[in-house]
Order: structure tokens, then sequence, then C-alpha cells
């Protein structure tokens, strides 16, 4: 699994980080939450290393947008010290797009962390997607599901409220806010874009051709024929992000779409040496160059079949 550490020695840590560590459980998920840029993900590799000594610590990293395990629109887990990991793809950089598949990637993969590792710790880093009635809908639907020891809320006072409401009363979930460090501050929109590209770009490199039978593909988000050949008689769909999956629907790599043809049953996809195995497709939602970078600021949408 290939996975980029943020660099931790660079940050000054809050004493209210140290402090939290004595208030952790000795084993459980931990859900960390916060809006875009609060340091989440800095946080979450902080903890992972000070738990490291105590046992197994499992990073699951659901930040679809700035993916650190695994490639950008999935879902990716590391044993922390480790290169041990897996990802599933989810084909957009927000789970908004797609939060079914979000919360099934995200959940799956904490089981298969932890019977593959017998994790004393799965720490899973999320999106900022925390505004709006679908994003509180799914943050409450990831917390019931992972069922966590603990939820740790980045952010001032009062920020991440609405999303405790449903927990309000309840005792199955510890609930904790801290503060956001000073050395957190706010990315341009570009900065987040230069990266995502930088990364896919690592993803796509040495890919050539593939042309697989459609009657042997696990196909995954696929839209009614007429929709399809509409498509791609547009040309809408040449570019289009794809994941290859093995056989059992985790990922090998990411590719792009070249030609689909439902009607002739194959399809053409442009993707590095590992996908030739592929036993599963998995299509996006973004339309991609071959240097990671975006052909459209739209993304495609598939009538509800997604």
């Amino acid at each position: 699994m290939r996975f980029s550490p943020p660099e931790l020695t660079a940050i000054d840590v809050p004493d209210e980080w140290v402090d939290l560590l004595e208030r952790l459980p000795e084993r459980g998920r931990i859900v960390v939450l916060g809006p875009t840029d609060t340091g989440k993900t800095t946080f979450c590799w902080w903890l992972a290393e000070e738990l490291s000594s105590q046992g197994t610590v499992i990073l699951l990293d659901a930040d679809v947008g700035q993916s650190r395990v695994g490639p950008p629109a999935c879902v990716g887990w590391l044993r922390y010290g480790t290169d041990q990991g897996e990802f599933e793809f989810i084909g957009d950089i927000s789970p908004a797009g797609r939060p079914a598949a979000a919360l099934s990637a995200c959940f799956r993969s904490a089981l298969r962390a932890q019977r593959s590792c017998e994790a004393q710790w799965i720490i899973v880093d999320t999106t900022g997607y925390v505004d709006g009635p679908g994003a509180a809908e799914l943050k409450t639907a990831k917390i019931q599901l992972l069922a966590p020891a603990t939820v740790l809320a980045l952010g001032p006072p009062g920020r991440l409220d609405h999303l405790r409401w449903p927990w309000r009363g309840r005792t199955e979930v510890r609930w904790l806010r801290l503060d956001v460090a000073e050395a957190c501050r706010l990315k341009p929109r570009e900065q987040r874009q230069k990266w995502r590209t930088a990364l896919f770009a690592q993803w796509f490199e040495n890919s050539g051709v593939h042309e697989f039978e459609l009657d042997h593909l696990a196909l995954r988000y696929v839209p009614p024929l007429s929709y399809v050949e509409r498509m791609q008689e547009e040309g809408k769909l040449a570019g289009l992000l794809v994941g290859l999956d093995d056989e059992q629907g985790m990922g090998l790599c990411l590719g792009l779409l070249e030609e689909l043809q439902l009607r002739n049953t194959y399809v053409r996809v442009w993707a590095p040496p590992e996908g030739a195995s592929a036993q599963g497709l998995r299509l996006g939602a973004l339309r991609l160059n071959a240097d990671g970078s975006p052909r459209t600021e739209e993304t495609v949408t598939w009538e509800g079949n997604s």
C-alpha cells in the first residue's frame, strides 16, 4: 500500500493533544470529525504514532478528497508502521455525491482491517463535509456503523454541535472536542487541487491500454444502456476515472476510461500493469487527463444509479 504521511516533526503539538492520551480508552475505534483544514489528518497520524507503542494501530483514511492512504477518490486503510493495507474506490472527491458508497467502503474497510490485524485501535480520518442535512446524516450513519468508543471533534466551541445532537443522552459514544492547532491553516482550493493532481499522476505511472470482456467483469455504478451510449457519442466518457478491483472488490489500481460498449460487452481502460488482472470495474464521477489534472470541473452524474 502506498501512502504519504504528513510532516509531524514540523508541528508544535498542543498540550491539549498530549493530555488527551490519558483520556482515551485502552482499545476501540476513534472517529475524528472537523471542517476542512482543521488538522484532522495531522492529528490522526500523530495519534497513531503515539498509540503505536502500546499496540497495533490502523489508520482508516476516509478523506477521499485529500487522501494520505491510497489514491484520491478512495477509502484506504493502513496498519501504522507498515505498508500493509488496502483501498476501495469511491469515484468522487467528496462523499456528498456517493454517500452510500463512501459509507459502505468505510465500514467494510474497518472490518477487513480488524480481521487482518486484530488492531487495538482504529483511527478514522474523515472529510470536511460536515454542514447540511446530507452531511449530518452521513456522519451520524458512519458513527453508528463504526460504533466508535470515542468521537473527537476538532473545531471551536459549538461548531459541530449539530453533529452531536443525535447522541445527546446516549452513552455508547464518548464525544470529546479539541481546539484546532495553531499550525493548521486554510489551504487555497488551488493547493488542494494541485495535491490531488500530483497523487493521481503517481497512481497512473507506467499505464497502458487494457481491454476486458464485460461478461467476466463485475460492474459498479453502471447507468442504463441508452444513457451510456449517449454519453459515449457526446465524448463525455473519455478520461472518466475508474477503479479496477480484485476478486474481493478491493482496489488494484485506478484507470481512465477509453471506451465502454455495453451492447458489444467490452471496455477499454488506460491503467497501470496491475490492472490487467482486474475482476471488477467501477465508474467514477471525475474526468481526468493522463497527468492527473481535471478535464472539466463538472462531475459525471449517473441519474440516480450511483
